[in-house]
């Protein structure tokens, strides 16, 4: 499991404003099982630099973000998604060459209005859509299949999900 809380915040959670009176004296073992659990901070602007990077590298010059909702988890993808192609196109010489979509859903599933969308962006040359956000994956598998397009998945490896649309159709997947 990973949890995207501070040590200071599985105090408080566990035992109140006790804990930031004297932090020290806090004994974790007796709120958790410490021989099972491991406490992570996870930081999605590294999942999502290395998807933007790799994309480029892989020769893909022309990219999208299609984010569910702009909720901080979500942005931080995409902002990583974003560093990650600058990266990459700045060490290969071609930041004239790289061209980004971006937009957020609302929702963290896919609908009409999104597949309609994304028909657009592939239609005027988008080649792979980074999809991130639950199930609005499924907006950009319906168009990506239409034209042949690429996408990346979020949150397990999708392919198998994305691949149904089309086989060969999903590049990698970031997990959180």
């Amino acid at each position: 499991m990973v949890l995207d809380m501070s040590a200071s915040d599985i105090g408080a959670a566990a035992v109140g404003n006790a804990y930031y009176k004297n932090p020290n004296a806090y004994d974790v073992s007796k709120y958790y099982n410490t021989k099972n659990t491991y406490l992570a901070i996870y930081q999605e602007a590294i999942p999502g630099y290395l998807a933007g990077y790799t994309a480029v590298k892989l020769g893909y010059r022309h990219l999208g973000f299609l984010g569910g909702q702009a909720v901080p988890g979500v942005m931080r993808y995409g902002y990583g998604y974003i560093q990650g192609i600058n990266a990459a196109a700045k060490e290969m010489g071609i930041t004239d060459k790289v061209t980004v979509e971006y937009a957020y859903g609302g929702q963290f599933y896919g609908s009409t209005e999104i597949t309609a969308a994304m028909d657009t962006w592939y239609s005027n040359g988008t080649e792979v859509v980074f999809a991130c956000g639950g199930g609005i994956f499924t907006s950009a598998a319906e168009a990506a299949a239409k034209v042949g397009g690429k996408i990346i998945g979020v949150d397990s490896d999708q392919s198998p999900i994305i691949d149904s649309y089309g086989k060969g159709m999903t590049i990698t997947s970031f997990l959180c």
